[in-house]
């Protein structure tokens, strides 16, 4: 029956319209279909002849669906029940006529009145069943369209082709922003500061040209002539590191934490590397203030070094002792400043080291200052291991302090893989290099900020703790620090200090600054709304 030829007197298919797919027996629709109107077909073309029914003779009331003709007709080619028909059916008979028979008709199906005439008529596409197949990319963009927004107000789920807005609405934009034209130039990112390339202020240059950078810096009461010093216990006494280069050549070379009496420090192994640091626990290993003032300063003092001595102690009064018996020895005279160790994580009781203790720090700092001269600087080195850095710094200054050093190491821990026991022989011990940058100089920005504030006497900064570079140094330099250590950096590359000192000049010089001076602090200036 459905493989027997077209009947020649059968009219031809739309020029237009693809030649329309075999078509599937029909089902019978739902009670709740609604019958097929005249007029509702889409376009405005003729009427096409009917085709041979696909099931028996009509039910009395009941109405025979319309078989689709061309390819437009049917979205999937195939069930009459198929969603997205919109196009041309034909309707034999009167709908609900006893025996109607759709080739016992084949009048045309007049135009419906409602519509003016001379303009194409547009389809009502018909409600499709919830079970129905896919119809064509269009009609399921048709449907997408109708579907409810998310309460959120996001958009539908996208299908395949674009999708056009509906007439009266506005296109939805991404939650990205619109998109960009094609051909239109790229945007520039905005930095997260809220400003600009175009809006940083350009710096005030000081530097004439061919003039050369001056790097004499001055330091509480003393000048030195660079701001670059080595950090306490990174070489040793000087003995070592003297090797390499002359140490009268650094602003000043601070050397190892010295006790009152010898200790022979902690077991090993004392150090292990780290991801961008080492956790070193030597334990304040040494030969005693009345040994080192004999031996080791006093070939110091030959060297021509200015030398900055770390001390230390287990309490206020040995402190005190040390630095009277140093004060007191022939070759403190090359002394240009103390250095009041009272944050080393190494000590042997951590959880009660004078640094995180701002009375502690007081009584320190009170005894050591009775020993030492007025004109030579005395050092503070404060821990990061704090709650609020600021006021263990206050606490300093306030009792004699002529300058701070931050910071010391951060307490850390390393397993090792193999052993899985902890890396150190001392369980702890304190990370420094490349890592603690980052909390070196907030601790430099915080204090120098409380001392632009009042909070804090102003007094100068030393900052140490992951300095490698110039460009480390000029950083710690704009946040306030008046002078850099460099440590770790020096146990695989003995000449750092050095390289460090040729370049910040150089830093200093491409950007026209005349002077470490000119640049200290400024990172605070340059903020937005801080000249407001």
């Amino acid at each position: 029956m459905f493989g027997r030829k077209k009947p020649e007197d059968e009219p031809a298919v739309h020029p237009e319209t693809p030649p329309a797919p075999r078509p599937r027996l029909a089902t019978r629709p739902p009670a709740s279909a609604a019958p097929v109107r005249p007029g509702d077909e889409a376009g405005a073309r003729p009427a096409q002849a009917p085709t041979r029914p696909t099931a028996g003779p009509a039910q009395p009331g009941a109405t025979t669906p319309a078989i689709p003709t061309t390819a437009g007709a049917s979205g999937s080619g195939g069930s009459a029940g198929a969603s997205g028909t919109t196009g041309a059916a034909s309707v034999g008979g009167a709908a609900g006529a006893p025996g109607a028979h759709p080739r016992e008709s084949s009048a045309p199906v007049a135009a419906d009145p409602r519509r003016p005439q001379g303009r194409p008529s547009q389809a009502r596409p018909p409600a499709a069943p919830p079970d129905s197949a896919a119809g064509s990319p269009a009609d399921s963009a048709a449907r997408a369209a109708a579907r409810p927004q998310h309460p959120n107000g996001s958009a539908p789920t996208p299908v395949a082709g674009p999708q056009a807005p509906a007439p009266g609405q506005a296109r939805r934009e991404s939650p990205a922003g619109p998109r960009p034209e094609p051909g239109a130039p790229a945007q520039k990112p905005v930095p997260a500061s809220g400003l600009g390339p175009g809006a940083v202020p350009a710096l005030t240059t000081t530097l004439r040209p061919g003039a050369a950078v001056d790097m004499s810096t001055v330091l509480g009461p003393i000048t030195i002539p660079n701001p670059v010093l080595t950090a306490s216990g990174c070489a040793a006494n000087g003995v070592e590191l003297h090797r390499f280069f002359d140490i009268a050549s650094l602003g000043a070379f601070v050397t190892k934490t010295v006790l009152a009496d010898p200790r022979s420090g902690r077991g090993t192994p004392r150090m292990a590397e780290t991801a961008s640091g080492m956790i070193n626990s030597i334990g304040l290993q040494g030969p005693g203030i009345v040994d080192f003032v004999e031996k080791d300063l006093a070939w110091l003092m030959s060297a021509g070094a200015r030398v900055v001595v770390s001390i230390g102690g287990n309490d206020p009064r040995e402190f005190a002792a040390v630095a009277k018996t140093l004060v007191e020895s022939p070759s403190f005279d090359a002394c240009v400043g103390v250095e009041v160790n009272i944050s080393c994580p190494n000590v042997a009781n951590r959880g009660l080291v004078f640094a995180c203790d701002p009375a502690a720090t007081t009584e320190v700092i009170d005894r050591v200052r009775t020993q030492v001269p007025p004109g030579i600087p005395i050092l503070v080195k404060l821990s990061p291991d704090v709650t609020d850095i600021v006021a263990i710094a206050r606490a300093a200054v306030h009792a004699g302090a002529d300058a701070l050093t931050m910071i010391n190491t951060l307490l850390g821990l390393e397993i090792d893989p193999v052993t899985l026991r902890p890396a150190v022989a001392g369980i702890t011990g304190g990370l420094s290099g490349p890592a603690i940058r980052p909390v070196a100089l907030r601790a430099v920005w915080q204090v120098s900020a409380a001392m632009q504030a009042g909070v804090v006497p102003k007094r100068p900064i030393v900052g140490v703790g992951g300095v490698r570079t110039g460009k480390d140094a000029l950083g710690f330099l704009a946040a306030g620090a008046t002078a850099v250590q460099v440590g770790t950096a020096i146990f695989n590359d003995p000449h750092a200090p050095l390289r460090v000192r040729d370049e910040l000049a150089d830093e200093l010089r491409v950007r026209r600054i005349a002077s470490p001076a000119d640049v200290v602090g400024i990172a605070h200036r340059r903020v937005p709304g801080a000249g407001s």
